[in-house]
């Protein structure tokens, strides 16, 4: 299916929910403009379809890896956790977790057979990280934050193999945020490291990143607003001992969804994402709840 027509279906979809829904106040990723001391959570159910042989990390932006066998799909369906507190209003700390289910497609091919589909199927504890965000001093209508966030293990698995690594990953981020209503915007530009890791004899990298993009939210009511993100990533091809064995990866991505507040410290997000790039996944769908303490 094109961009274009799943962000058609998201869109008419958008269009059509905000006649069902009731009042009260929208909250942000961060409550940036009604800012307060104390816990925030952000829980996220995600799937996710590749549509080639690589598996994808969305969060804090769209990664790649690809564990060197040729899959012509992988389906994720991962939870992520996320916790925010807030010990004044210049720092938050956070804590992110994720684990996911994935079916890897495989085609095979033969010169004296036909056909055959094959997959594989399996679960995952991914992630486990740490991370804060700091907010400097306005800059006019603009709010500069720094945030940085680095794993505290990461349980990677390379062709049959699985395992688990610490400290192998982290990133850095900059951002502005700004709201002029309805609208609240934020810009940002990051970059991402990924150590070389050991399977017993064997290394593999997976390259580093940048990425930068913007997050925006059409204020439509006092209850639902509408979002709209773009991203674009560029990561280094993935190398095997040494030797570089995928090309490096262009990972453009366009959401659109929307949030609806079910009160003053709850509410729930939908979005779907595409892209028409074939280092990007193929689609991207996500239903989260928001939560403040």
């Amino acid at each position: 299916m094109s961009v274009y027509k799943i962000l058609f279906k998201v869109f008419c979809f958008i269009g059509i929910l905000p006649s069902f829904l009731l009042a009260s106040d929208p909250i942000s990723f961060d409550s940036l403009f009604k800012k307060q001391i104390g816990l925030r959570s952000i829980t996220t159910l995600e799937y996710l379809s590749s549509g080639n042989a690589d598996f994808y990390n969305t969060f804090p932006f769209i990664s790649v890896y690809n564990d060197g066998r040729n899959y012509t799909d992988n389906k994720q369906f991962s939870l992520r956790q996320n916790f925010i507190y807030s010990l004044n209003n210049k720092l938050d700390l956070m804590l992110s977790a994720k684990a996911s289910f994935v079916r890897s497609d495989s085609e095979q091919t033969s010169f004296f057979a036909p056909t055959s589909y094959t997959h594989e199927q399996y679960t995952n504890f991914d992630n486990l990280s740490l991370g804060f965000v700091y907010s400097f001093e306005n800059l006019g209508d603009f709010v500069p934050q720094l945030s940085a966030s680095i794993s505290v293990f990461d349980r990677v698995r390379f062709t049959t193999a699985k395992k688990l690594f610490y400290a192998s990953s982290g990133n850095v981020q900059f951002s502005f945020k700004t709201f002029s209503d309805p609208l609240i915007l934020s810009l940002y530009l990051g970059g991402a490291y990924n150590s070389t890791l050991h399977f017993k004899s064997n290394k593999v990298n997976f390259g580093n990143a940048v990425f930068a993009g913007f997050n925006g939210s059409i204020i439509l009511s006092p209850k639902v607003s509408l979002d709209i993100g773009f991203s674009q990533s560029y990561q280094q091809g993935s190398k095997f001992n040494g030797r570089q064995y995928t090309s490096s990866y262009s990972i453009p991505n366009i959401s659109l969804g929307f949030s609806y507040s079910l009160d003053d410290d709850t509410a729930i997000s939908l979005s779907g994402s595409a892209s028409g790039s074939n280092s990007a996944p193929n689609s991207i769908f996500a239903l989260s709840l928001w939560k403040k303490f």
